[in-house]
């Protein structure tokens, strides 16, 4: 039995033992085969070596591997950057969102304040207009509050800035075309960054070359002084400009430029608007109320229904009112009397029928201008006698009854009087005071009976007198003999005027221009004095009795345009000196006996007792040919009684009717164009 020391010994000296016979053994393996178990241990662990090196990669997997690693990877990254910019363009777009809604939402509250503003701070809009966005009020402020290059505070009373602006750019998106805002940009500067009081520019009438006073239409500011703004200095609003001493528009002009629309109400807030002038355009609606306006012109426009009660009671500075040519229809009001500053006031060419007691307490009245409508009213001797500064009364083409009134002859400062075409009835009394300044009295197409009365040699200063188409039943009186200055004298168609001689005293009225007598039963022969009236363009001797030839002195009349010798008792051959006058347009000789040839082809108007046209006539051979008239337009002859029975002078009469034209304003169409 062996002791633990011994033991314990003896396995230390085993174990160093071991470890160099393990250590010779991994030294020297060829006597591994010599140990059968160390063998077995070996061979193992080389099969497990051999079965590791089996499952190592090749090279080429190895670089496949890196391959597919690094495509990857590119991959990864890739992705990533994508989803970075992904990330990056929600974020920006959100950010662009969240800008977009914060400026929609400042537009809105701008859009919102501008609102307010005025139809609540300075009620000059209804709420229900500006919600329309196409309305001229809604475009108007958008464009004040987003696109004006000024960009003006929004106001807090009626004096500010903003509102006048506003007011004009309403207006002009009310009556300029969309199509045409560039060219009124162009020709007026409006919707500029200038000054609305510089929205205007320098006209002249249409084919005037050289006009001595160019027109300024647009929109016309005055200072507090009085003056015209017509620089940008002049009109440029300073940072901290008192608000009073803002220019004001004082006038619109825009005449004859084809707008089309309705005047906006908010121009009721103009308080400085003196003169308004649109004539010649498309205008509809009604007329806003412009309580310091002087001058309102809207003729030749599309203004339809009747005269509303309430404006006129509250425009009482107006001096002159042209509404002339319009569709305006029924009664003047009863409160059109509150105009008693009115100077001029023209209504022709409406629908009017009643009315004229209002006019008749206008005691201001210079100008009346009535025409053509239907007035069916019936005149006292009494009627316009308190209208004492009445200087033209136009009434023709009506249906007004009554005398001529006697009130007019006391009416010292009257120069025209107009009634043709009317029903006036009665005489013309003789209550004409001495000197009276008339100088145009056209009483023609009425049922006038009597005849003139001796005071009508007080109207020395008459150069028009139309009393034609009445009937009087008294001949013509010598005392006409006084009227020296006429240059028209129209008596057609009162037979009674005769039966005697071409007058006398028509020598004397050496201004002549204009005169007939047709039908006023003329006997005897054409005087050769005639041949003195050198500034004669119409003579008219229709359907008289007059006999004898064609004196040769009427040669002498150079600006004679119309000769009528038709239907008398005339006989010979027409002079030469007198087919041949430059300036003659139309010659009747027919129902006459001349005899010859009559050869004026430059007459453009022209008939004589040249043969029956179902003959062939005039260039036929006919024996109802009793002269030769190669150029003649139409054809006359014995057995055709009816041949040629117009009268001529109606044709012509555009040339002396109404000669005295408007005295204040123009009541015609008047083009404009840019002066250089």
């Amino acid at each position: 039995m062996t002791t633990p020391s011994s033991t314990h010994h003896i396995s230390a000296s085993s174990k160093t033992g071991m470890q160099q016979q393990q250590q010779h053994l991994y030294t020297d393996r060829p006597t591994m085969e010599c140990f059968d178990v160390d063998v077995d241990v070996n061979e193992d662990a080389e099969m497990e070596e051999i079965a590791v090196h089996d499952q190592l990669p090749t090279v080429e997997e190895i670089k496949a591997k890196v391959v597919l690693d690094s495509t990857n990877a590119a991959a990864r990254r890739q992705r990533n950057q994508r989803q970075f910019l992904v990330f990056l363009s929600l974020a920006l777009l959100c950010a662009i969102s969240l800008i977009g809604l914060i400026w929609i939402g400042i537009k809105r509250q701008r859009t919102y304040d501008s609102r307010v503003a005025v139809t609540q701070t300075v009620r000059i809009s209804h709420l229900d207009v500006l919600s329309d966005s196409s309305s001229p009020q809604s475009r108007a402020l958008y464009w004040m509050t987003h696109q004006d290059p000024l960009r003006l505070p929004l106001p807090t009373k009626k004096t500010d800035p903003f509102v006048q602006r506003y007011i004009v750019a309403t207006l002009v998106f009310a009556v300029v075309p969309s199509h045409r805002l560039t060219e009124f940009k162009s020709k007026f500067s409006i919707l500029s960054a200038q000054h609305e009081c510089l929205w205007n520019s320098q006209w002249k009438r249409a084919g005037e070359e050289d006009p001595v006073e160019a027109t300024r239409l647009g929109i016309i500011c005055e200072d507090n002084d009085g003056q015209k703004v017509e620089s940008e200095e002049e009109g440029m609003r300073e940072q901290g400009h008192d608000n009073d001493e803002v220019q004001a528009v004082t006038a619109i002009i825009w005449p004859s430029l084809e707008m089309q629309g309705e005047l906006p109400p908010e121009l009721e807030s103009l308080k400085s608007l003196k003169y308004f002038n649109m004539d010649n355009n498309q205008i509809v609606g009604s007329i806003p109320v412009l309580p310091r306006l002087r001058h309102l012109s809207l003729a030749y426009n599309a203004l339809t229904g009747y005269l509303p009660q309430h404006i006129f009671s509250e425009m009482t500075r107006l001096e002159t009112l042209n509404l002339a040519e319009n569709a305006l229809q029924g009664s003047l009001p009863k409160n059109f009397a509150a105009l008693t500053n009115l100077k001029v006031l023209a209504l022709k060419g409406n629908q009017l029928t009643a009315g004229l007691e209002q006019i008749y307490q206008l005691s201001s009245l210079e100008e009346l201008y009535m025409s053509y409508n239907s007035l069916n009213e019936q005149f006292s001797n009494g009627s316009f006698q308190d209208l004492k500064n009445l200087k033209v009364l136009d009434m023709k083409n009506n249906r007004l009854a009554g005398p001529l009134p006697d009130a007019l002859w006391a009416l010292s400062r009257l120069e025209v009087v107009d009634f043709h075409q009317n029903a006036l009835d009665g005489h013309i009394n003789d209550a004409i005071i001495p000197n009276h300044p008339l100088k145009f009295l056209d009483v023609s197409t009425n049922i006038l009976g009597g005849g003139l009365p001796p005071s009508v040699s007080n109207l020395r200063h008459l150069t028009h007198l139309d009393v034609s188409y009445n009937r009087f039943q008294v001949t013509l009186p010598n005392y006409l003999a006084n009227m020296t200055k006429i240059q028209t004298l129209i008596l057609t168609e009162n037979d009674m005027f005769g039966p005697n001689p071409l007058p006398q005293w028509l020598r004397g009225m050496t201004d002549l221009k204009h005169l007939s007598f047709r039908l006023t039963s003329r006997t005897g022969t054409i005087p050769t004095w005639f041949g003195e009236l050198t500034k004669l363009e119409l003579l008219d001797l229709d359907w008289n009795h007059i006999s004898g030839t064609i004196p040769s002195e009427l040669g002498r009349l150079d600006r004679l345009k119309y000769l009528m010798l038709n239907r008398n008792l005339m006989n010979g051959k027409i002079p030469v000196q007198v087919s041949s006058l430059p300036n003659l347009n139309a010659l009747m000789v027919d129902n006459n006996g001349f005899t010859g040839e009559l050869d004026a082809c430059h007459v453009s108007f022209m008939i004589a007792d040249c043969g029956d046209p179902d003959k062939g006539c005039p260039d036929c051979g006919s024996d109802t040919q009793r002269i030769a008239c190669p150029c003649c337009t139409t054809c006359c002859y014995d057995y055709d009684e009816r041949c040629n029975m117009q009268d001529h002078v109606i044709e012509f009469e555009d040339e002396f009717r109404g000669a005295y034209g408007q005295y204040s304003f123009d009541a015609e169409k008047v083009e404009y164009e840019l002066s250089a």
